[in-house]
């Protein structure tokens, strides 16, 4: 799956400052003691020494910044134990000399969600907190931390990606591209998906502007980037595409282990079950079983490089093995 570092997504907390319509996050959790924070980060280290593998740590919630001390407290926990640190932050309550504290404490890289130019972005997220997230964004890069926007694509928004790329291009070093899950709070705007015709338009203007010397760097996480590349990978035994199951998951604030933050199958939690344990457990091994998944996935030479979006085929399918509904390859 690459030399990406093996990751792991925390949420912090389920405290957020904003109320999103179309929020993952759903029946929030209370917050971890201290002592339940060290042992889950230990668990991590001892799961990746055991496997000789790099690790990272993205740190989110809800919003950790509500959380500055336990978040710092943790980062630098991290950077003792050689694991290198990540923040994805609405970014509204970055100041500047917080950002230089997340700096000192060995935090790499800051991810802040827009959604969109100042109208589209205020209506979803509240008035002020588009200037309030490019000011945090700003301070970040003063600070000497990396900075990535990030948009979660959906009906409501597609249209405003090259204003989305035009705010990259002035404020951040990248755009991460990404396709709305609705799921949790969400999962009412299931009609604001995206179709596979609409994720394919998507997906090639992502490939056409990162090209471009006018465009923001673009990384092409999405698994269904491999099916429009201009030479699709040839059949073999590489594994590429979709990271469930093999290199990272989700840590939730109570505990709570997903195989990917947008997939909210419940697979263990730290307070009592094994990280090692669960990782063999049998719900991953399904999930990393290429060769189990069911209809135009199932039967897609690119599986194995592709493999589909498991939370979307989940929340839009009914189950993590269905077909991915909004492959660039289907016709509609």
């Amino acid at each position: 799956m690459g030399r990406e570092p093996f990751f792991l997504q925390w949420h912090l907390t389920d405290a957020c400052n904003q109320r999103c319509a179309h929020c993952y996050r759903d029946a929030p959790q209370a917050d971890l003691p201290e002592a339940a924070l060290t042992a889950i980060l230990d668990q991590f280290q001892a799961f990746l020494r055991r496997r000789w593998l790099p690790g990272r740590v993205h740190f989110t919630g809800g919003e950790p910044l509500l959380r500055p001390d336990r978040l710092l407290s943790l980062m630098r926990a991290a950077r003792e134990r050689a694991l290198r640190t990540r923040l994805l932050t609405n970014g509204t309550l970055l100041k500047p000399a917080l950002a230089c504290d997340l700096a000192a404490a060995g935090c790499e890289a800051v991810q802040i969600s827009l959604e969109g130019p100042r109208e589209v972005h205020d209506q979803v997220r509240g008035e002020g907190s588009f200037e309030a997230a490019l000011a945090g964004a700003g301070h970040a890069r003063r600070a000497g931390l990396s900075t990535t926007l990030s948009i979660a694509v959906a009906r409501w928004n597609r249209v405003h990606l090259p204003a989305v790329a035009s705010l990259a291009r002035e404020h951040f070093d990248r755009l991460f591209v990404h396709r709305f899950v609705p799921w949790g709070h969400g999962a009412p705007l299931v009609g604001e998906a995206l179709s596979a015709a609409e994720w394919r338009q998507v997906a090639r203007w992502c490939l056409r502007t990162s090209a471009s010397r006018a465009g923001p760097p673009i990384p092409f996480r999405d698994p269904t980037f491999a099916c429009l590349r201009p030479r699709p990978p040839a059949e073999g035994p590489l594994v590429g595409g979709c990271a469930v199951g093999y290199t990272g998951f989700a840590v939730e604030a109570n505990g709570d282990v997903y195989p990917c933050r947008r997939l909210p199958v419940v697979i263990g939690n730290l307070l009592h079950d094994d990280l090692e344990e669960i990782w063999r457990g049998e719900a991953l091994e399904q999930l990393r079983n290429r060769d189990a998944l069911t209809d135009r996935c199932g039967r897609c030479r690119l599986r194995w490089h592709c493999g589909g979006c498991r939370a979307v085929a989940y929340a839009l399918g009914g189950s993590a093995l269905a077909e991915d509904p909004q492959c660039p390859l289907r016709r509609r």
